[in-house]
């Protein structure tokens, strides 16, 4: 019965506006064919220094397993970074300004998981504007880096534009239909981004974007990514992403974040699923 009450308040139809609708449509039949490409000189070169200076890895303290993969990874790739303290939702005492963060449907039906993912991104982006630096590569620990992604990362970054807010390095919606337009040859527009948070860089004008205008997130399904994906549709959050892809999410790794209606995930023996 939860699963159906959630269904129902979730259906995308009346989530949408009539522009959000038509632009949808509009997409759905251009993508029979594929969007131009622009050449790789639409945009003059810049140090990856300009878009961020950190690197950080949400990680539960716990989850020494995923802990030492990411280090191995990250030494392999010779990427500096920091663990980030990931919040657990089933856990944690939320304070009254986190429960603030959430409408009444949201903390009905989200999951602890996906309440603590939220609020780990959120202090991520907290913490970002606060240090005052120009921004931050966020890696969640099942962020799945091959050998190419520091290369390729440095060779791409020069085509991102400099007024973005949010730049997804993957996501699970790349999708002909689900891009808006190429702004360069690796570089595209989102419409609707929402299947992962695992891999983005946020600059600082960025995070400061998503503090204002991403709160009380009012969902009855998916989590953080989908409230993101949201702000990107409405055209208020300057996001682009990478394609090819530079990474993906391990869906095999067991996680401590259910999410019923999304993409199945194996569950860690210290989560229970939701009814």
């Amino acid at each position: 019965m939860i699963r159906i009450k959630r269904r129902l308040l979730n259906l995308w139809l009346l989530d949408y506006t009539l522009p959000q609708l038509w632009e949808w449509i509009r997409l759905k039949v251009k993508s029979r064919k594929a969007p131009p490409i622009p050449s790789l000189s639409a945009h003059p070169p810049r140090d990856e220094a300009r878009f961020f200076d950190r690197i950080v890895v949400i990680s539960l303290p716990f989850r020494t397993d995923r802990r030492e993969d990411v280090r191995r990874r990250m030494s392999r790739l010779q990427l500096p970074f920091t663990f980030f303290e990931a919040i657990h939702g089933r856990s944690a005492r939320l304070s009254p300004s986190d429960e603030r963060l959430f409408s009444p449907l949201a903390k009905r039906y989200l999951s602890p998981g996906s309440i603590g993912c939220a609020l780990s991104h959120v202090r991520v982006w907290q913490q970002t504007v606060e240090r005052g630096g120009v921004g931050c590569l966020v890696l969640e620990d099942d962020a799945l880096l091959p050998d190419s992604f520091a290369e390729d990362l440095r060779r791409w970054l020069p085509e991102v534009p400099p007024d973005f807010d949010i730049l997804f390095l993957g996501s699970g919606k790349t999708a002909p239909g689900d891009i808006r337009r190429f702004v360069s040859q690796h570089v595209f527009e989102p419409f609707y981004p929402r299947e992962g948070m695992y891999a983005y860089v946020v600059s600082a004008r960025g995070a400061k974007n998503l503090l204002t205008n991403l709160f009380p997130i009012h969902l009855a399904n998916g989590g953080i990514d989908t409230a993101v994906g949201k702000l990107v549709r409405q055209r208020r959050l300057r996001a682009y992403h990478f394609l090819p892809v530079l990474c993906r999410a391990d869906l095999a790794s067991p996680s401590n974040v259910p999410n019923p209606g999304g993409k199945a995930k194996v569950l860690d023996e210290r989560e229970e699923t939701d009814g």
